[in-house]
């Protein structure tokens, strides 16, 4: 089971990382194995690829696609810390209800991969519907107390 990730994480970029160039390699571009690359986007360990590897990382990337994740990730955070505490609450209320909505995109697939969805998909699909439209409501009550 994939672990969901915070879209503004270190972790998360390192997986769009993977995603574009494999675990192997991601760890060949900056001579490292790819369960070493894995543990960097797990966020369950503490381990972190160094400054001089992120960049090597985020060039690779950007010569690939024009994005940068981990430049991102680091931006993002450093703009969460410089933001009233009323703001950066919103902003982690979106982030969590992305991805909520993720759980949904992936359960909707996962249904789908047999062109049939049965009962229990079905609840698993509602199911993150609701914890989807939890977020939202959450995030409404919010945005009507700034």
């Amino acid at each position: 089971m994939t672990k969901l990730r915070n879209p503004l994480s270190y972790e998360h970029a390192i997986q769009r990382i993977m995603g574009q160039f494999s675990d192997a390699g991601a760890g060949a571009l900056v001579n490292r194995s790819d369960s070493c690359i894995r543990k960097w986007a797990d966020q369950d360990t503490d381990s972190l690829p160094t400054i001089l590897q992120a960049e090597i990382l985020d060039a690779a990337m950007e010569a690939e696609t024009g994005e940068t994740p981990l430049w991102d990730a680091y931006n993002a955070r450093r703009e969460m810390r410089n933001t009233k505490p009323q703001t950066r609450c919103m902003r982690t209320r979106v982030t969590q209800l992305c991805a909520e909505v993720g759980g949904v995109a992936r359960e909707v697939h996962t249904a789908l991969e047999d062109d049939k969805i049965s009962e229990v998909e079905r609840a698993q699909i509602k199911h993150a519907a609701q914890l989807a439209m939890n977020q939202l409501r959450l995030l409404l009550k919010e945005a009507e107390a700034a």
